[in-house]
This record gives structure tokens, sequence and C-alpha cells, in this order.
């Protein structure tokens, strides 16, 4: 394991909402902040679920999760210590500053103004799926580039609020993840260019070289009747 983990849990009330037992917050390493994982009571005891969607066919899909057994049992680890403890856990030893990288494609939906999808990795060992590329509508900015993270809501003093599953601790590590994300999604739009200039070019010189045969196929047939010609006399 590379990363530093540090697991808060917040224990909701007991009997008060099924089999939920508490809301989980983590840290990886020095830079990144996961919101809105929860410690279940199942059938074989409690475990740990992080944020998901529910798709299409009803079944659900994690939004950001442990890309390793190894790294999904730790952070269920940390997060039941927490529970059982003064609500803090921490596993010091490992890296404080993980890789960030992202993978983007390009998606164009201007309805819903997406203009390209991935997902990002912490240290090889945790992911967020559902980054969105989408433009500024408003202001100064219309028209900018930026990459929307999946969000969550929660209650605080009776209002419903939102926040980002997957963020920075600090602006720079913020800005660091929306220039890696912007990098990957305009680094696949240029290769798509390419990949298409490119097979423009080829289908204008398989259609000159077909040109060319057709334009052979008369001289030849020409030739061979001369020769013929020439034969017979």
């Amino acid at each position: 394991m590379s990363m530093k983990i540090h697991a808060n849990v917040y224990p909701v009330p007991e009997g008060s909402a099924g089999n939920l037992k508490a809301n989980v917050n983590f840290e990886l390493g020095d830079q990144i902040r996961v919101s809105g994982a929860r410690l279940v009571e199942g059938e074989k005891g409690m475990f740990l679920a992080m944020p998901s969607y529910e798709k299409a066919d009803g079944t659900y899909q994690d939004i950001c999760h442990a890309t390793s057994k190894e790294f999904r049992d730790a952070l269920q680890d940390a997060a039941l210590k927490a529970y059982q403890s003064d609500k803090h856990f921490w596993i010091e030893n490992g890296k404080t500053n993980p890789t960030i990288k992202a993978a983007m494609n390009e998606y164009v939906n201007e309805d819903r103004n997406v203009y390209g999808i991935g997902r990002m990795t912490f240290g090889g060992e945790f992911a967020i799926e559902g980054l969105q590329v989408k433009k500024v509508q408003e202001g100064e900015r219309a028209g900018k580039l930026f990459v929307a993270f999946p969000t969550d809501s929660y209650k605080k003093d009776g209002e419903t609020k939102y926040r980002r599953i997957v963020e920075g601790k600090d602006m720079d590590t913020h800005g660091l993840m929306q220039n890696l994300a912007l990098k990957a999604y305009r680094d696949k739009v240029v290769e798509k260019e390419q990949a298409a200039e490119m097979g423009a070019k080829e289908s204008v010189e398989e259609k000159v070289a077909e040109a060319q045969k057709k334009a052979e196929k008369p001289k030849e047939k020409k030739e061979a009747k001369k020769k013929e010609s020439e034969l017979v006399h």
C-alpha cells in the first residue's frame, strides 16, 4: 500500500437509518478528500460502501473506489477502527503525495453541456469515475472548458447542500486535478483529429490509386489489341 489513509467517521443515531451505521470521509495522502462513504450493517457484519449511483438495469455502480483488493481492505479497516475507537483512525505508513493521473475521452452532448468524460486515479490505488468536461455558460469566462467532478447531497442545519465526492484538500491540488484532466481531454481530441486526417489522407490516396488503375485499363486493352493485330499480319 502506498497512500496514507485518514478515516473520519460520523455515527448516525441508533435505529434512525436502518442498516446505516455511520457516514465516512477519507483523506488520502495530504492532498485528496473523499466524501460520502458509509458503514452499513450487512448479514455478515459491518462493511464499507462507497458512493454509488443506480444504473438503468437497477444495479449500482461505484462512483469512486479502490482499484485493488488490498487498498479496499485498508479503507474498510481504517473506517471500522475509527468507528470502534474515537471516530478517527490514521494509517500513517504511506505516501503523502500520490501520483494523480487522468484518462479522458471526447463525448459531445451539447444538450447536457458535456464535451468529454473520463476518470482519475490517485497513487494507482484509488479512482473516481464520471468526470465531465463542460463549458462555462455565463460571464467573462463563457465558453471556457472546465472539469466537473461528481457530487452528492447532504443535510446541514435543515438545508440541502452539495459537495464534490472527491476533491483536492487545497486550491493547488484542485487546480492540478483540473489541469491534468483538461490536458488529457485535449490530447485525446488532438489524437482523434490526427486519426481523422490520416484516414482522410489514406482515403484520398486510395481513390487516386483506383483512378490510376481505371485509366490504365483502356491503355492496356489498346496495347493488347495492337499486339494481336501485329501477330495476325
